[in-house]
């Protein structure tokens, strides 16, 4: 069940125990006008389709709530006490006075994610940034006339020239897991099927001998090799192999007990990480037979099997696992084109990032700046049948004789791409993308996406800021030259006495 949000009260209206009013140049005052509430709410609100049960929070709690977690870089507990305590995040929140009892708690976290999901979050951040939202679904757009990409006033099918720069790049949001290796994989895998044994076994227990699991031995066997600072391969290799004979004798134990009546049930979690238990063997079993260290899907985490390791070849962090991430940029704002968990080409989504700003301004870039990853001879031709010009190195050998100008236009492109390094260095260091907290799937992609709109909602109120700055210096420019009289020039006949 669910009922609509009474309309915000305005700030002097906010009411406060200790009586005054809040300041409406506050940040939080700032960011409540900007947000598309209502849009919100519409979303929300179809998520609701009967009239039982106890009437849920309103929207503006739930995603407000998310906005500002994301805007602090806090956790759930941490950032309930922050909105019980501040009336400026109330109002934010839409509340019409000061409540005193915490208005969330840090286990509603969990339900607002699994309620607003990203695809919903990524409508929400077009409307913020500005973007015109279609009236039908099928808005392809159309297709433009061909032309060269050095042209930058090509008109496209719609026919509306080529504007704007648009700029790709791809990252990696790590999830907060233990880096995996094969040994602690298998120790971990065989301690749950320890525990399930136990749990199957109990309602058995006196009508049958419980079956030997060797659990001390194998806790041995990896203590011996997990304390060491380094390991050879060949001891590695072998403690490997151990693991891997335990882990197969419980999974054979508990297959025994679960096809006896009577036996103790498992959770449907505890199924799920049964069968995550079942893949992760064989895939171990593979490569420790095969001799090799790669397989397809890959599991890393037995508590969040959708991760995937993600190569990504830099110095400190060849290797990342977390959802991979490419976004778009354009003054700044940024748009989440996909979140994927398995590795992807990002040079592959040129396409599809150009046909997303055609649908979001009506025409297509004047300039795509991206990194090598995406200059390959098919993005190419797309761009200069498109019109839109994609600087870069040619393919191939590299010539004798490179043009100054030609190199120098290079360089520039080069740095202005650097805006869409900066935008992942502040999403990381500033807005928690770093290290993703969430345990599903579905709540790490909207931890995400809350963090890019918070992202783009702060880069929206400095925007208006300075332009509020700069209006106001010239309207003191002006009134200051409205009070000094301008001097008429000297007449040249003009006597002076002394």
């Amino acid at each position: 069940m669910y009922k609509e949000q009474e309309s915000q009260v305005n700030v002097f209206e906010f009411q406060m125990p200790w009586g005054g009013h809040l300041n409406p140049e506050n940040r939080w005052i700032k960011l409540a006008a900007i947000i598309p509430w209502q849009e919100i709410e519409e979303q929300y609100a179809s998520k609701f389709n009967t009239f039982k049960g106890n009437v849920a929070k309103p929207a503006r709690l739930a995603f407000g709530a998310l906005f500002v977690q994301a805007k602090m870089d806090l956790r759930d507990r941490e950032c309930a006490e922050l909105i019980a305590e501040n009336p400026y995040i109330q109002y934010f929140l839409g509340f019409s006075e000061y409540q005193d009892n915490p208005p969330v708690s840090a286990s509603t976290f969990v339900y607002f994610r699994k309620r607003i999901k990203a695809a919903g979050i990524a409508r929400i951040n077009e409307i913020l940034c500005g973007v015109k939202q279609p009236d039908r679904d099928d808005d392809d757009p159309p297709a433009p006339s061909t032309g060269s990409g050095e042209q930058d006033a090509d008109q496209t099918g719609s026919g509306k020239s080529n504007e704007g720069t648009l700029i790709l790049d791809a990252t990696c949001a790590p999830q907060d897991i233990r880096y995996p290796t094969d040994l602690t994989l298998l120790n971990d895998a065989r301690r749950i099927l320890e525990g399930f044994i136990d749990q199957v076994f109990r309602p058995l227990q006196g009508s049958m001998n419980k079956p030997r699991t060797d659990r001390k031995e194998a806790r041995v066997a990896y203590l011996a090799i997990a304390k060491k600072r380094k390991v050879k391969y060949n001891k590695m290799r072998a403690a490997v192999g151990k693991q891997l004979r335990f882990v197969r004798k419980d999974l054979e134990i508990l297959e025994q007990l679960l096809s006896i009546p009577e036996h103790g049930a498992l959770s449907e979690q505890d199924q799920g990480k049964l069968r995550t238990i079942r893949k992760l063997h064989e895939q171990q079993q593979t490569m420790y037979e095969q001799r090799i260290h790669r397989v397809d899907d890959r599991i890393v985490s037995i508590a969040q099997p959708y991760i995937r390791p993600i190569i990504r070849g830099k110095a400190g962090s060849p290797v990342e696992f977390g959802a991979k991430i490419s976004i778009s940029v354009k003054d700044g704002l940024c748009f989440v084109d996909k979140i994927g968990w398995d590795n992807f080409s990002e040079g592959s989504l040129l396409q599809m990032q150009c046909q997303n700003y055609h649908r979001r301004f009506g025409c297509y870039p004047s300039r795509v700046l991206a990194d090598k990853a995406y200059l390959s001879q098919e993005n190419r031709r797309f761009c200069k049948k498109h019109g839109i010009a994609l600087p870069g190195s040619r393919l191939g050998r590299p010539p004798k004789q490179t043009d100054p100008e030609k190199k120098r236009k290079q360089l520039v492109a080069a740095k202005e791409r650097n805006e869409v390094e900066g935008r992942f260095g502040i999403s990381k260091r500033r807005y928690g993308l770093e290290l993703i907290m969430c345990k599903l799937q579905q709540t790490s992609e909207t931890e995400i996406m809350m963090q890019f709109i918070a992202m783009n909602a702060d880069q929206i109120i400095r925007k208006q800021s300075e332009a509020d700055s700069v209006a106001s210096q010239n309207h003191e420019q002006v009134a200051f030259n409205k009070k000094i009289p301008i001097l008429a020039p000297v007449r040249e006949n003009l006597c002076f006495a002394f």
